[in-house]
């Protein structure tokens, strides 16, 4: 051992070559003073923090249980709704609800698989016969005033065939006076305007179109008609359709936008019942419109 100043003694260096035999003296009687942990009470410690962990968990764990049973408890005590109630009553408006949207769906593919068949029947036949000349000249709609002695008022659809060609339908209005003597007073259809208008709409093409009427609306007889009466209100109401349809319906299409269609476009005005499909043969609509409205007019 070497001794050194203000005595302090260290181990000497060839002894002990640790760290700690370069610390001073001071420290080091400072620290001999302090006892040690014994390895026996380092896991007694460990063993109360563990006990103490552990009891914290079931404490929370037996909190949970209580909340958890609580809750069950509530609900349980919630009424239930009587047979009939709403939880049925919304069930029975969702399966409804379900029903009416897959028959308007399978509705709505039917009307589209039928147009599109219709069409090209259409085209094809007319297609097929483009070069037949069947044009008319187009005349403005004949728009008679009533006279004083009207008392009652109608409304006709009409539509007749035509050799090599599309046929065509129209619509007819008039009056009757007190003896029962009929008069016509509008007679008005849709069609192209010009001869090139009516040869290329035969292809499908949209053309120039206008309201009007040809000579064959004022003498032939047609093949199928349909008439009902209406009052003098409805009459002037028509009559002021025609006038405002003159200026809005200027373009022509075989398959999309024809006579059927303006013949469709006044009697959903007055409250009848159309086919769904206008691409078809004009007398086989005007059949059709009056198989579906004649219950309605049988009753009133």
């Amino acid at each position: 051992m070497a001794k050194l100043s203000q005595g302090a003694w260290f181990p000497s260096t060839s002894m002990n070559s640790d760290t700690s035999s370069r610390r001073p003296a001071k420290y080091l009687r400072a620290q001999s003073r302090v006892p040690h942990q014994t390895q026996t009470d380092h896991g007694n410690l460990v063993a109360a923090r563990s006990g103490k962990v552990l009891f914290h968990r079931k404490v929370r764990s037996l909190r949970r249980e209580a909340t958890r049973g609580r809750r069950h408890r509530a609900i349980a005590r919630r009424p239930r709704p009587a047979p009939g109630g709403t939880n049925q009553i919304l069930n029975a408006h969702l399966d409804l609800v379900l029903k009416l949207t897959t028959s308007h769906l399978t509705m709505a593919c039917f009307s589209s698989e039928a147009w599109f068949l219709g069409s090209l029947l259409l085209l094809f036949v007319t297609g097929a016969e483009a070069g037949n000349d069947t044009y008319e000249p187009t005349q403005p709609p004949r728009i008679i005033t009533i006279t004083a002695d009207a008392r009652s008022f109608y409304l006709e659809f009409r539509a007749r065939n035509e050799v090599g060609g599309f046929g065509h339908s129209y619509i007819t209005l008039g009056t009757v006076d007190a003896s029962g003597q009929r008069r016509q007073t509008v007679v008005v259809g849709f069609m192209p305007w010009s001869t090139d208008d009516d040869y290329w709409s035969k292809f499908g093409m949209p053309v120039t179109g206008r309201l009007g009427v040809t000579r064959s609306d004022l003498l032939r007889r047609p093949d199928a008609r349909f008439r009902i009466a209406v009052n003098e209100s409805t009459y002037l109401h028509l009559v002021g359709k025609v006038r405002s349809l003159l200026r809005t319906w200027t373009q022509y299409e075989l398959v999309v936008h024809n006579c059927n269609s303006f013949v469709s476009e006044i009697a959903s005005s007055v409250g009848l019942h159309t086919p769904l499909i206008t691409a078809q043969y004009p007398v086989a609509y005007v059949t059709e419109l009056r198989a579906l409205n004649a219950p309605l007019i049988s009753r009133k």
